[in-house]
């Protein structure tokens, strides 16, 4: 059986003497998968998959072990970060019935993306 794997770890970096950013660095490494995401603490797509991997655990940085469609997920949110429309669709979804029913909008959702990709000439 293939097993696909979600890690993560915190950083901070300096921008200047008086600012700090935080960031999230997620990896996900699997039979026909090895990519990775680095994402400032504050943004949509960070709380989104802190509520869909780590049910809203801030400071859990343990492995995951994850399904082939969790790892579709995960590709997909490293590919199209910039999805917002997406993000605040499935936080809804997740607040509203969890993070199961968060999986299943965005796995639909994906479906429907790619179609629109294809139409307009994009490729993720």
């Amino acid at each position: 059986m293939e097993e696909y794997r979600l890690s993560r770890h915190h950083s901070l970096e300096k921008l200047r003497m008086d600012v700090e950013v935080h960031y999230m660095h997620y990896y996900l490494t699997g039979p026909d998968v090895n990519a990775s995401l680095s994402t400032p603490c504050r943004s949509k797509l960070h709380h989104l998959l802190t509520g869909l991997f780590y049910g809203f655990k801030w400071n859990d940085e343990n492995e995951r072990i994850v399904t082939e469609d969790d790892a579709k997920i995960l590709e997909y949110c490293f590919k199209a970060q910039q999805e917002y429309s997406l993000w605040k669709k499935v936080m809804k979804e997740i607040k509203d019935n969890g993070p199961d029913a968060g999986k299943l909008v965005f796995l639909d959702q994906i479906k429907l993306l790619a179609i629109r990709d294809v139409m307009v000439g994009h490729e993720r």
